[in-house]
């Protein structure tokens, strides 16, 4: 019995110990080696290889050790990404998957913003749509969002569309219109005035004299509005 019992110790031994050693193996870096970083999808504000750079920290250690936490984490503080996924596909393939952040605005030259104030600046841009630009301070990112989604659909109405919207240091308002004139609207009643403004614009789009063109329309007037003709190029 006892050596009966030895026997069976030394076979779990040896078990173990060929288990340990296997697992060990699978773990060294030069064990399946990742082969590929593959892309899935086309994305709008980063590119394949910045996404492919920014793993590659984290797989380069073989098939059982990459790090999919923290690539996620690192894909993740790439600007336009909402949210990340990494995972493995056996045996030496690592698949990253995105979805981005939503876009209605573009802010300032370079940046864009969400509908809840988020701005990010993105490595690329490929727009699917002509968005607004908003030019203004940070923290009034949200009130220019709203402001913007009000007026946007009052001009549609007229044939407008709204290119621009900038909100000053002395707190008045001015939309741009993608035909190219300059809406002043000042600093309260902004969708008031501009209501009024475009029920008078059919007419006085007929009025516009020959070789000229709208430039500029100051609304903060009490009984009407100013206009300011420019010439056609």
């Amino acid at each position: 019995m006892k050596i009966r019992t030895i026997l069976i110790l030394v076979v779990l031994i040896a078990a173990v110990a060929t288990a340990t050693w296997g697992w060990w193996r699978l773990h060294e870096p030069g064990t399946l080696p990742i082969k590929a970083v593959k892309v899935s999808g086309q994305y709008h504000f980063v590119t394949p290889d910045r996404l492919q750079k920014t793993v590659l920290p984290f797989v380069s250690n073989g098939f059982f050790n990459v790090d999919v936490t923290s690539a996620q984490s690192a894909l993740l503080q790439l600007p336009g990404v909402a949210n990340s996924s990494v995972r493995r596909v056996w045996p030496d393939v690592v698949l990253i998957k995105l979805t981005e952040l939503v876009a209605v605005a573009h802010w300032g030259k370079q940046s864009l913003t969400t509908a809840t104030g988020k701005i990010f600046t993105p490595q690329i841009e490929r727009a699917e749509k002509v968005l607004p630009t908003l030019w203004g301070n940070k923290r009034d990112v949200k009130a220019m969002l709203k402001l913007a989604s009000e007026l946007a659909p009052m001009l549609q109405k007229s044939g407008l569309s709204l290119a621009a919207l900038k909100y000053d240091a002395l707190g008045d308002w001015q939309a741009t219109t993608a035909s190219g004139f300059v809406i002043d609207m000042g600093y309260k009643n902004m969708q008031k005035r501009l209501g009024l403004f475009l029920q008078a614009y059919p007419k006085l789009v007929q009025v516009v004299p020959k070789n000229k063109k709208l430039a500029y329309v100051n609304l903060q007037y009490k009984h009407g509005f100013a206009v300011k003709y420019g010439n056609k190029r």
